[in-house]
């Protein structure tokens, strides 16, 4: 698959309806630390470490998780694509 697809479709995929439960805020600063445009939301708020990065996963229902773990491990696979540092960041404690 070329890989511009693949960026569209994990796009598609972090941004679609991940609103909900209080957790998610859309939000974007323009910042280069800012997250909005690789999983759809800002994560930047969330402290570095798995356990906070896990613990913020699971607060989302299981289709939402399934969408960030699916675009975590696309930015994990291809982590030049990320367009924010803290994507990676996030991603890799997802799977620490």
């Amino acid at each position: 698959m070329p890989r511009l697809s693949i960026l569209a479709a994990a796009l598609l995929l972090a941004s679609s309806a991940f609103a909900g439960n209080g957790v998610v805020l859309w939000k974007n600063t323009g910042s280069l630390f800012d997250t909005t445009f690789d999983l759809g939301f800002d994560v930047s708020g969330i402290p570095h470490d798995p356990v906070a990065t896990k613990a913020f996963v699971a607060q989302l229902d299981p289709p939402r998780q399934a969408r960030l773990i699916g675009a975590c491990g696309y930015f994990n696979r291809y982590p030049y694509m990320a367009q924010s540092p803290e994507t990676r960041g996030f991603c890799d404690n997802l799977y620490r």
